[in-house]
Order: C-alpha cells, then structure tokens, then sequence
C-alpha cells in the first residue's frame, strides 16, 4: 500500500504548495511523510531533496534549533546513513542530539531517540567506544 500512500501524499503536497506555500509548516512535514514512504519503498536518492529542501525551510523560518530542523536532521542523517554516506550522516545525527538534549534534557524522549541513531551509526562505522557512551 505505499504505492497508494505516495500517490496521495504527492497530490496533498501539491494542493499544500499550491494555497499553503512551500514553506508552510504542513507543506513540510507533507514532504516528509512522502520522503519516509519513498525511502521505505527503497527509493532514497528520490526521498532525500525532499528531506533538503524541509531542512532549509525549517532553518530559514525558525533556525537550527527549531523543532522542526532538528526533527528533520535527524531523519535526514538516517536516510544518508542509510545511503551509505556516513561522514555527511553524522554531523547531522550530532546537531539532532545536541539542540534536543539543549532544549528537553538528555533524558526526554526526543533526545534518547537522537541518541539512539547516533549511537547506531557510530556503530555502523565501528566507533564503539562513543557509541557506548551515548547508550549508557
């Protein structure tokens, strides 16, 4: 079913673009459930402008700190990991953790996550010693 997913996730974004604009806070977060359908679909290098494009309209509007850029840092340094691009993954995977442990703490949910898929890449490029360290 998430060729019919698709299908209408890619007719709201464009009603969204066309009478909300394209930096309108559902205008992104549209753009991002159609980059997770593609890149469950397998079809990351489609998934991933998607992704770009969200993270600038969300630091263009609020900065990087904003809930919005962080939440999409993180699911950008995970389609990358994913990608294979690993060195362009981590700084992204970093500022996730960084700014969500800075505005809710290292224990709320949002930055155990972050720490989490950092943790996971990190791991995925044998640094286990840090990875270790997020996890405890």
């Amino acid at each position: 079913k998430t060729a019919d997913a698709e299908q209408l996730l890619k007719k709201v974004l464009a009603a969204q673009k066309s009478t909300l604009g394209p930096d309108h806070s559902a205008t992104l977060s549209t753009a991002e459930a159609l980059s997770g359908v593609l890149s469950q679909q397998g079809r990351r290098a489609e998934a991933e402008p998607l992704l770009r494009t969200a993270l600038a309209s969300y630091e263009k509007a609020g900065g990087q700190e904003c809930d919005g850029a962080l939440r999409t840092a993180q699911a950008l340094g995970d389609l990358l990991s994913a990608q294979g691009k690993k060195a362009e993954a981590e700084p992204l995977l970093r500022r996730a953790l960084a700014g969500r442990s800075s505005q809710h703490g290292r224990d709320h949910p949002d930055a155990l996550s972050s720490a989490l898929h950092l943790a996971s890449l990190l791991e995925s490029q044998k640094k286990y010693d840090e990875a270790e360290v997020l996890m405890r």
